[in-house]
């Protein structure tokens, strides 16, 4: 990889990212630049102000949700977890902090 001019400290969270999340070493060579980019947009939304700050973390969470699709799917567009989905759903719906109750619903009254 060739010569970055992004600050030490950014380069840093980056390639934490990539550790915590066992990309390297590995050929997801997509997924180690996404770390890398969500990083660098980190340290612009944490230093910008206003309106630009609002866009800035916008943009990082996009790209956030967007690295997290890409790791759902297989570059084959293969979801290795998608036979669990109905299991997922249950789950959540069962979850005791949930806000609406799982066996009683209540009944509308005319």
């Amino acid at each position: 990889m060739g010569k970055s001019n992004l600050p030490e400290a950014v380069r840093s969270l980056g390639q934490q990212f990539v550790n915590q999340l066992g990309l390297d070493p590995g050929v997801d060579t997509f997924g180690r630049w996404m770390c890398h980019y969500i990083a660098e947009q980190m340290a612009k939304a944490e230093h910008a102000a206003g309106r630009e700050k609002e866009d800035a973390e916008e943009k990082c969470f996009d790209t956030i949700l967007r690295f997290w699709q890409h790791r759902w799917q297989l570059p084959s567009g293969l979801r290795p977890f998608g036979s669990f989905e109905r299991i997922f759903s249950l789950l959540e719906s069962i979850d005791p902090e949930r806000h609406r109750n799982f066996y009683y619903h209540q009944i509308p009254h005319n």
